[in-house]
């Protein structure tokens, strides 16, 4: 689902409408479809097989493939475990551009004062501490996850730790908001499965993302909280 949702936003398209109804079974989402039904020949023997990132990355240290789509944070993991006679040069670089620039698929972290706290004040020092392009830099050093600050990113000395930082702020200048979902993953699961049908063949690309509009109009009328 992540990989049909990074076409889906390229292509202008977003998950939810402004009354927090479905809005993908449309041009953009067909047309991501399409393009993962276009990749499909370029892949391995089996790669509807792959459920995971975790099964991508392993895929991918063991010369199956050679590119993905990929957490910036797993730079390091995949740099340490690569083989030193792997066929391929590892190297990052923005994701490819689509109609409306390169989107990527991340989660968020919200730090939060509860408003009963006794130590608000204090609780907003320590963010803003955190928030340092310093102190990011050396959070880094010591997480392996880049810094959120702009600065800090572009730190030379980050860069010399981490060569992938170049482009992770490249692909930060043209990036795309999607929306955060409390339960992505009912969102995920529900989208993913009806992608996966169309890719299978046993469903048209319109007929599916409409199933899964219907399922998830269904979730949120049982109560599920969608947005």
């Amino acid at each position: 689902m992540s990989s049909w949702q990074v076409f889906f936003l390229q292509a202008g398209g977003r998950l939810f409408g402004t009354r927090n109804e479905p809005t993908i079974a449309n041009d953009a989402g067909v047309a991501a479809i399409e393009m993962l039904q276009d990749l499909l020949p370029a892949t391995g023997p089996s790669p509807l097989a792959i459920a995971s990132l975790q099964d991508a990355s392993v895929a991918f240290l063991e010369g199956r493939t050679a590119m993905m789509m990929n957490w910036a944070g797993m730079y390091d993991t995949m740099r340490d475990l690569m083989p030193a006679d792997h066929p391929f040069r590892l190297g990052t670089a923005p994701l490819p551009g689509g109609p409306v620039g390169r989107a990527s698929i991340d989660s968020g972290d919200g730090w939060t004062i509860d408003r009963r706290s006794w130590q608000s004040t204090r609780a907003m020092d320590l963010i803003q501490f955190f928030l340092q392009p310093r102190v990011q830099t050396q959070m880094y050093a010591a997480t392996g996850w880049l810094p959120i600050s702009v600065k800090a990113i572009t730190d030379p000395e980050v860069i010399a730790r981490a060569p992938h930082a170049p482009a992770v702020h490249e692909q930060l200048k043209t990036r795309i908001d999607s929306g955060f979902r409390p339960n992505f993953d009912v969102v995920t699961q529900v989208i993913g499965s009806e992608v996966r049908q169309a890719l299978l063949g046993t469903k048209t690309p319109i007929v599916a993302l409409r199933d899964a509009t219907a399922s998830l109009n269904a979730a949120s009328g049982s109560g599920l909280t969608l947005t």
